[in-house]
């Protein structure tokens, strides 16, 4: 696995014949003397040790050694490292060097500046996560277990100056250091699991499985608004890689109802949508047993049942964002997908998803009702009238369409709404318009009375180039999904008295014609 071979200033490897890292072949005339006393990673953790658990013994105590250097203790704590339990959990007790080693091992680090040690950290982040997959589970255990005692090594952190950091408030200011210290070995931590979780999944998906519970805890914990971007976006990949495994993802699923289910005030919705933004790493999919449809199944029905109390703009942005995401990509029709499977199987599991599905977009309309929340509901709604099945387009395309319509009224052509209905009419696919002959001509009546006015509703008898452009766009669009409507408003216009129209009107029509003809 390339062991031997040290990071370069970027974080990347070195060549592999520059061999180990160079500090134990340095000379004094050539490294400083804190390196040359340093038994770190790059001297001690040998080749030899990588096929035993001495390995981890030796770089897990240098591992704390490094993190206990770069933070200094609150008041009150000992500057003694914290004991590390002894065959606990999945951890056998060969992980729990002996004090007086970590003793050695802190002074030595104690020699060292700082971007020595966070040389020496990278390389035990990358030697970590190349390790033997099968000691995956013990690894990652023993990384959340240093995390927790640096924790309480720092002490007790006021979370609320970093969350009002994070959310711009007015009472924002920067945050403490002992706030940073913090996030940096929780960064550092979850940098570590990732690139472990990263390089097993491919390789040994059933170490995975076996990472206890507590690393996926953990992990879900650090997503929270407490914490740094960064941190908690680092902490959302290890989430996302964990529930892989099918039996991290029914607990990733629980541990985000439960959360939700607390979400009641208006601070909460907002400290909670970190955690839905995360969402959309979760691998949600219709197959069979533990960890498919059911979990799928779970994750929406707690959040349909929550969306009723669902107030704050930020939260709502945050659940149409993910949705639109995640239903595009569980209802791909594409050759393979999993949904024809799950759609074939039918059932109770189905007709409940289709019933989940109505009662979310229905609770999407009803967010749009307010003027700010609109825009990104009608992209959510419009959305799910591409994806939902045929009753559901006939149901609910005059309702969507005529919403958007009424919004291309207020923001005028050129705005949002009317970009978002033509992507509306791009996407609908062939099924949904055979199911409803009309399909969608008679829900854009009014906005052809927008695009293509009479003369004597146009005070001007011209139509500005922009809306003739958009009219032209918007025919060519309603012609590919039903090329009869499209027809018949060109026919309209054309065949009227010439009176009846602006020259630019005609115009857009007959620019849409061979657009028309082109599609098939």
């Amino acid at each position: 696995h390339g062991l031997g071979a040290p990071l370069s200033r970027r974080g990347g490897m070195s060549g592999g014949a520059r061999g180990l890292a160079p500090w134990h072949r340095r000379g004094p005339a050539q490294g400083s003397a804190a390196a040359t006393h340093l038994g770190t990673a790059s001297a001690t953790i040998r080749l030899e040790h990588t096929r035993s658990l001495a390995f981890l013994n030796d770089a897990f105590a240098q591992l704390e050694a490094l993190l206990l250097a770069r933070t200094p203790r609150a008041d009150g704590v000992s500057t003694v490292p914290p004991p590390r339990p002894e065959g606990g959990g999945r951890a056998p007790s060969a992980l729990a060097p002996p004090l007086d080693a970590r003793r050695a091992c802190l002074d030595r680090a104690a020699l060292c500046d700082d971007n020595e040690l966070r040389t020496q950290g990278q390389l035990l982040q990358r030697w970590l996560s190349h390790f033997r997959t099968d000691l995956t589970p013990v690894i990652s255990e023993h990384l959340v277990a240093v995390a927790v005692s640096m924790r309480e090594r720092i002490g007790p952190v006021d979370v609320q100056p970093a969350a009002r950091v994070m959310r711009g408030s007015a009472q924002m200011h920067a945050p403490s250091e002992r706030q940073m210290q913090l996030q940096l070995v929780l960064l550092f931590v979850l940098q570590a699991v990732l690139g472990l979780l990263q390089h097993t999944g491919g390789r040994d998906p059933l170490s995975v499985s076996l990472v206890p519970f507590s690393v996926l805890d953990f992990c879900f914990e650090q997503i929270g608004p407490s914490h740094l971007p960064v941190v908690r976006e680092t902490a959302s990949r290890c989430v996302g890689l964990l529930a892989r495994a099918a039996g991290h993802l029914v607990v990733a699923v629980k541990l985000y109802a439960a959360r939700l289910e607390k979400v009641r005030a208006s601070e909460h919705q907002r400290e909670f949508a970190p955690y839905q933004r995360a969402t959309c790493v979760l691998p949600f999919g219709w197959a069979e047993g533990e960890g498919g449809a059911s979990a799928t199944l779970d994750y929406l029905r707690a959040l349909s049942a929550a969306m009723g109390r669902i107030e704050r703009r930020v939260l709502r942005t945050e659940v149409c964002s993910s949705l639109d995401k995640q239903l595009r990509r569980l209802l791909a029709r594409t050759e393979g997908s999993a949904w024809f499977a799950f759609e074939a199987r039918g059932g109770k599991p189905l007709a409940e998803f289709w019933a989940l599905f109505g009662a979310i977009h229905a609770h999407v309309l009803r967010w749009a009702r307010k003027a700010r929340h609109a825009p990104f509901c009608f992209d959510l709604a419009a959305s799910m009238l591409c994806l939902g099945d045929p009753p559901f387009f006939v149901k609910q395309r005059k309702e969507v369409l005529g919403a958007l319509v009424a919004r291309i009224k207020k923001e005028g052509v050129g705005g949002r709404a009317m970009q978002r209905l033509l992507r509306c009419l791009r996407e609908l696919p062939h099924p949904l318009l055979a199911a409803e002959p009309a399909g969608v001509s008679d829900a854009l009546d009014k906005l052809w009375l927008q695009l293509l006015p009479r003369k004597s509703g146009f005070s001007s008898n011209e139509l500005p180039a922009a809306d003739a452009k958009m009219a032209t766009a918007v025919l060519a669009e309603v012609g590919r999904v039903q090329p009869e409507g499209a027809l018949h408003i060109a026919f309209d216009v054309i065949r009227a008295q010439p009176s009846a129209y602006a020259v630019e009107a005609r115009a857009a029509v007959l620019a849409a014609l061979p657009l028309l003809a082109r599609d098939p």
